[in-house]
């Protein structure tokens, strides 16, 4: 962030140039699915939909899969807002160009994301499969914060299902990860 926290309006003078009547939109799809994490750290969540939403919209035939998963999976989780109903549908799109591509880590971060909107007591079973299909794919990656967070969202299915030895030891798992990568976890998850 601290490198390219400074060029954040070059991005979006290149967006604009990118997405105008003289651009090239191919460019602006590439540069809107590789920004995420500039948006993101800089809390600029809203700017970041905005661009989101105008890259699916230039979606064509000869997007690179690559391109389009990533814009799918932004969307699906951060970009939108947390109960958005189309998070579910944009995750499972973007999971199955990530494992079309060979991406597997890709694949489970966006599992998480739909499996996470899936928690809910019409559908927590099927949130449960698509979390631990998630695990089985981000686990051999190590510690990271996807991991973590896929851990924290079993252990709420576990909760949910009324296990709650599981979810104690699932959620003990997750905050070894945090502690792990050195993170302070949520206030949610210190008390949980």
């Amino acid at each position: 962030i601290a490198r390219y926290e400074a060029d954040v309006d070059n991005l979006r003078g290149a967006l604009e140039w990118a997405f105008g009547p003289d651009g090239d939109v191919a460019l602006g799809l590439d540069l809107v699915a590789h920004s995420h994490v500039l948006w993101s750290e800089l809390g600029l969540i809203l700017e970041h939909r905005r661009w989101v939403n105008a890259a699916l919209e230039k979606i064509g035939k000869t997007t690179p899969p690559d391109v389009t998963a990533r814009l799918l999976s932004w969307q699906a989780g951060d970009v939108r807002e947390l109960d958005d109903p189309a998070d579910y549908d944009e995750a499972i799109r973007a999971a199955g160009l990530y494992r079309k591509l060979g991406e597997p880590f890709h694949e489970g971060r966006v599992l998480l994301r739909a499996g996470t909107a899936r928690l809910l007591p019409d559908s927590a079973d099927e949130g449960e499969r698509l979390l631990r299909k998630a695990h089985a794919l981000v686990r051999p990656f190590g510690t990271t914060k996807t991991l973590a967070r896929c851990l924290s969202a079993l252990a709420s299915a576990r909760l949910f299902a009324g296990d709650l030895a599981e979810a104690r030891s699932l959620h003990g798992q997750a905050l070894d990860v945090y502690r792990d990568l050195g993170e302070v976890p949520d206030e949610h998850l210190k008390s949980a």
